[in-house]
């Protein structure tokens, strides 16, 4: 399986946990809960390299729904033309602050499986060591 295959996965993963948090024993009205769901996933930032998915497509800060109808004051600030200018400049740093993310994630996947590999107890098997195989772990027909 490939990385972006397994991201795909532990999104999905991830996305349909917080759906059933959300709907409970019910199951109902997912389709309009998934909408909520899948915007909090998007401007959450991940542990992993500490941006948002969002962040990391746009180059831009999310805004939430409510800071819209309460009107915040970064929404009152705004300014269409100076906003204009200030994502052309962003975009000469965006593909930056993804490699650093993706750096970022390296560093913290390489922990992980340093912490997860000193648990490990190495063992080498010599020639004629019987052992037993799953035949699941290794998809082959009885």
């Amino acid at each position: 399986m490939g990385s972006n295959s397994r991201k795909v996965e532990v999104t999905n993963r991830e996305i349909v946990k917080v759906m059933e948090r959300r709907l409970g024993k019910t199951h109902q009205e997912w389709v309009d809960k998934l909408p909520q769901v899948l915007w909090a996933h998007r401007i959450t930032p991940k542990y992993s390299n500490g941006e948002t998915p969002f962040s990391l497509v746009y180059d831009s800060k999310d805004i939430i729904p409510i800071e819209i109808i309460i009107e915040t004051r970064r929404i009152q600030d705004f300014d269409s033309k100076q906003n204009e200018k200030r994502c052309r400049e962003d975009l000469d740093i965006l593909e930056e602050r993804r490699e650093i993310a993706s750096i970022k994630e390296a560093h913290y996947k390489q922990k992980l499986e340093g912490y997860y590999n000193k648990h490990v107890r190495p063992f080498t098997f010599k020639l004629g060591t019987y052992v037993l195989k799953l035949n699941s772990a290794s998809k082959a027909e009885f």
